[in-house]
Protein backbone atom coordinates (compact mmCIF):
# COMPACT_ATOMS: atom_id res chain seq x y z
CA UNK A 1 0.00 0.00 0.00
CA UNK A 2 2.75 2.41 0.99
CA UNK A 3 4.74 1.50 -2.13
CA UNK A 4 1.74 2.16 -4.43
CA UNK A 5 1.17 5.54 -2.80
CA UNK A 6 4.83 6.45 -3.29
CA UNK A 7 4.68 5.47 -6.99
CA UNK A 8 1.45 7.44 -7.45
CA UNK A 9 2.97 10.57 -5.90
CA UNK A 10 6.17 10.25 -7.94
CA UNK A 11 4.18 9.72 -11.15
CA UNK A 12 2.03 12.78 -10.39
CA UNK A 13 5.15 14.90 -9.80
CA UNK A 14 6.69 13.65 -13.03
CA UNK A 15 3.61 14.67 -15.03
CA UNK A 16 3.45 18.03 -13.26
CA UNK A 17 7.09 18.79 -14.04
CA UNK A 18 6.82 17.57 -17.64
CA UNK A 19 3.75 19.73 -18.18
CA UNK A 20 5.39 22.85 -16.69
CA UNK A 21 8.32 23.08 -19.14
CA UNK A 22 6.27 23.71 -22.29
CA UNK A 23 4.34 26.43 -20.47
CA UNK A 24 7.59 28.29 -19.70
CA UNK A 25 8.87 27.88 -23.23
CA UNK A 26 5.85 29.47 -24.85
CA UNK A 27 6.17 32.70 -22.84
CA UNK A 28 9.83 33.46 -23.45
CA UNK A 29 11.79 34.16 -26.59
CA UNK A 30 15.26 34.49 -28.01
CA UNK A 31 16.54 37.81 -29.28
CA UNK A 32 19.59 38.25 -31.43
CA UNK A 33 21.14 40.63 -33.89
CA UNK A 34 24.24 42.40 -35.02
CA UNK A 35 25.53 45.91 -34.28
CA UNK A 36 27.43 47.65 -37.06
CA UNK A 37 28.49 51.18 -37.92
CA UNK A 38 28.25 51.85 -41.64
CA UNK A 39 28.46 48.09 -42.17
CA UNK A 40 31.52 47.52 -39.89
CA UNK A 41 30.91 45.18 -36.90
CA UNK A 42 31.00 46.89 -33.50
CA UNK A 43 32.65 44.60 -30.94
CA UNK A 44 32.32 45.20 -27.20
CA UNK A 45 29.37 47.57 -27.22
CA UNK A 46 26.51 46.97 -24.80
CA UNK A 47 23.02 46.26 -26.10
CA UNK A 48 20.33 46.79 -23.47
CA UNK A 49 16.74 45.56 -23.83
CA UNK A 50 14.58 47.29 -21.18
CA UNK A 51 11.11 45.88 -20.61
CA UNK A 52 8.69 48.75 -21.25
CA UNK A 53 6.19 47.34 -18.71
CA UNK A 54 8.38 46.70 -15.66
CA UNK A 55 11.83 48.21 -16.36
CA UNK A 56 13.70 44.88 -16.16
CA UNK A 57 16.88 45.02 -18.22
CA UNK A 58 18.66 42.39 -20.28
CA UNK A 59 22.23 43.49 -21.04
CA UNK A 60 24.38 41.90 -23.72
CA UNK A 61 27.91 42.65 -24.98
CA UNK A 62 28.59 42.23 -28.66
CA UNK A 63 31.17 39.70 -29.80
CA UNK A 64 34.03 40.38 -32.25
CA UNK A 65 31.55 40.14 -35.16
CA UNK A 66 29.14 42.60 -33.55
CA UNK A 67 26.67 39.83 -32.71
CA UNK A 68 24.54 39.63 -29.58
CA UNK A 69 21.89 37.25 -28.28
CA UNK A 70 19.84 36.42 -25.21
CA UNK A 71 17.45 33.61 -24.39
CA UNK A 72 14.51 33.45 -22.02
CA UNK A 73 13.24 37.00 -22.52
CA UNK A 74 9.58 37.29 -21.51
CA UNK A 75 7.16 38.31 -24.26
CA UNK A 76 6.58 42.07 -24.11
CA UNK A 77 7.63 45.37 -25.66
CA UNK A 78 11.22 46.47 -25.09
CA UNK A 79 13.16 49.70 -25.46
CA UNK A 80 16.51 48.92 -27.10
CA UNK A 81 19.61 50.98 -26.29
CA UNK A 82 23.21 50.66 -27.48
CA UNK A 83 25.96 52.12 -25.28
CA UNK A 84 29.53 52.42 -26.58
CA UNK A 85 32.71 51.79 -24.57
CA UNK A 86 32.83 55.45 -23.47
CA UNK A 87 29.41 55.08 -21.83
CA UNK A 88 27.62 57.14 -24.48
CA UNK A 89 24.18 56.13 -25.72
CA UNK A 90 24.60 55.85 -29.48
CA UNK A 91 21.28 54.25 -30.42
CA UNK A 92 17.75 53.90 -29.05
CA UNK A 93 14.57 52.27 -30.31
CA UNK A 94 11.28 52.22 -28.40
CA UNK A 95 8.67 49.47 -28.21
CA UNK A 96 10.29 46.58 -30.05
CA UNK A 97 7.86 43.67 -29.73
CA UNK A 98 9.44 40.44 -28.48
CA UNK A 99 6.86 37.70 -28.83
CA UNK A 100 5.75 34.56 -30.59
CA UNK A 101 3.66 33.85 -33.63
CA UNK A 102 3.25 30.40 -35.06
CA UNK A 103 6.20 28.21 -34.08
CA UNK A 104 8.84 30.94 -34.16
CA UNK A 105 9.98 32.38 -30.84
CA UNK A 106 12.89 34.55 -31.95
CA UNK A 107 13.24 38.25 -32.63
CA UNK A 108 16.15 39.46 -34.74
CA UNK A 109 17.10 43.14 -34.51
CA UNK A 110 20.13 44.29 -36.50
CA UNK A 111 21.39 47.77 -35.66
CA UNK A 112 23.54 49.96 -37.87
CA UNK A 113 24.58 53.04 -35.93
CA UNK A 114 24.66 55.05 -39.17
CA UNK A 115 21.41 53.95 -40.80
CA UNK A 116 19.29 52.68 -37.88
CA UNK A 117 17.81 49.33 -36.91
CA UNK A 118 15.76 46.78 -38.76
CA UNK A 119 14.83 43.19 -38.33
CA UNK A 120 12.25 40.46 -38.05
CA UNK A 121 9.97 40.21 -35.07
CA UNK A 122 8.30 36.98 -34.16
CA UNK A 123 4.72 38.08 -34.29
CA UNK A 124 5.61 41.52 -35.57
CA UNK A 125 4.37 44.73 -34.02
CA UNK A 126 1.04 44.01 -32.37
CA UNK A 127 1.24 40.26 -33.06
CA UNK A 128 1.09 40.30 -36.87
CA UNK A 129 2.11 37.46 -39.12
CA UNK A 130 5.13 35.38 -38.20
CA UNK A 131 8.41 36.95 -39.29
CA UNK A 132 6.82 40.30 -40.04
CA UNK A 133 9.41 42.96 -40.79
CA UNK A 134 9.67 45.42 -37.94
CA UNK A 135 9.42 49.13 -38.55
CA UNK A 136 12.93 50.34 -39.33
CA UNK A 137 14.69 53.24 -37.66
CA UNK A 138 16.34 55.84 -39.81
CA UNK A 139 17.02 58.69 -37.39
CA UNK A 140 19.93 57.69 -35.16
CA UNK A 141 22.37 60.57 -35.54
CA UNK A 142 19.84 63.16 -34.35
CA UNK A 143 19.08 61.35 -31.10
CA UNK A 144 19.76 63.16 -27.84
CA UNK A 145 23.16 62.42 -26.38
CA UNK A 146 23.82 61.75 -22.72
CA UNK A 147 24.69 64.78 -20.63
CA UNK A 148 28.16 65.13 -19.15
CA UNK A 149 26.60 64.55 -15.73
CA UNK A 150 25.10 61.22 -16.88
CA UNK A 151 28.43 60.15 -18.40
CA UNK A 152 30.21 61.11 -15.16
CA UNK A 153 27.70 59.02 -13.14
CA UNK A 154 28.30 56.01 -15.39
CA UNK A 155 32.08 56.42 -15.14
CA UNK A 156 31.83 56.70 -11.35
CA UNK A 157 29.65 53.59 -11.24
CA UNK A 158 32.17 51.71 -13.41
CA UNK A 159 35.07 52.84 -11.18
CA UNK A 160 33.14 51.66 -8.10
CA UNK A 161 32.51 48.28 -9.75
CA UNK A 162 36.20 47.94 -10.65
CA UNK A 163 37.13 48.69 -7.01
CA UNK A 164 34.70 46.07 -5.75
CA UNK A 165 36.05 43.56 -8.31
CA UNK A 166 39.58 44.20 -6.99
CA UNK A 167 38.34 43.53 -3.44
CA UNK A 168 36.66 40.32 -4.60
CA UNK A 169 39.95 39.20 -6.15
CA UNK A 170 41.79 39.93 -2.87
CA UNK A 171 39.16 38.04 -0.89
CA UNK A 172 39.24 35.03 -3.23
CA UNK A 173 43.04 34.82 -2.99
CA UNK A 174 42.90 34.96 0.82
CA UNK A 175 40.07 32.42 0.97
CA UNK A 176 41.91 30.04 -1.37
CA UNK A 177 44.96 30.26 0.90
CA UNK A 178 42.67 29.82 3.94
CA UNK A 179 44.14 33.04 5.34
CA UNK A 180 40.96 34.17 7.06
CA UNK A 181 42.59 37.13 8.79
CA UNK A 182 43.52 38.59 5.37
CA UNK A 183 40.05 37.83 4.00
CA UNK A 184 38.26 40.13 6.46
CA UNK A 185 39.48 43.57 5.19
CA UNK A 186 38.35 42.96 1.57
CA UNK A 187 34.92 41.88 2.84
CA UNK A 188 34.70 44.99 5.00
CA UNK A 189 35.74 47.09 1.99
CA UNK A 190 33.03 45.53 -0.17
CA UNK A 191 30.40 46.25 2.48
CA UNK A 192 31.59 49.83 2.84
CA UNK A 193 31.65 50.36 -0.94
CA UNK A 194 28.15 48.97 -1.51
CA UNK A 195 26.12 48.31 1.64
CA UNK A 196 23.13 47.11 -0.39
Amino acid sequence: MKRKLTYAVMLSLLFAIAGANPAWAQYSATVNGKVTDDGKPQAGVEVIYTNASNGRQFKMKTDKNGGYSAIGMPFDNYNVTVVNAAGETVYTHKNLNVGQSGGEIATRWDIDLTTGGSGKQAGGAGGGTMGQTAAADTNTKGQPKMSQEEVAKIKASNAKAEGINALITQYNAAAAAKDWKSAVPPLQGMIAADPT
